[in-house]
């Protein structure tokens, strides 16, 4: 990811590096401490590595949603009441927490 922050700031060298900051990645194997390089100006600077839309799940979250299911809540209930509570519900949770 360093490398990927070099050549955007060779391609932007009106930016500056800024750091790193920690982040907890989810892999298939479990939680990977990782630290990702920042740019002072950019927002347009993404390392590759992390997914496209990539939000950081609470804890509370993935067990209100597991209560829900496991108290007998439809998908679309589901989805319905965590609207409400002014949460996302995107297909990527949907897939992660509640099985096909």
């Amino acid at each position: 990811m360093a490398k990927e922050r070099e050549e955007y700031l060779k391609k932007n060298p009106f930016d500056l590096a800024n750091g790193f900051y920690n982040r907890k990645l989810n892999i298939k194997y479990g939680e990977l401490d990782i630290k990702v390089p920042r740019v002072r100006f950019g927002n347009t600077f993404r390392p590759s590595l992390l997914p496209t839309h990539w939000k950081r799940v609470d804890k509370e979250y993935e067990e209100l949603l597991l209560a829900m299911l496991t108290n007998g809540y439809t998908k679309s209930k589901i989805s319905r009441t965590v609207r409400k509570l002014g949460l996302s519900f995107s297909e990527d949770v949907k897939g992660t927490i509640i099985p096909q």
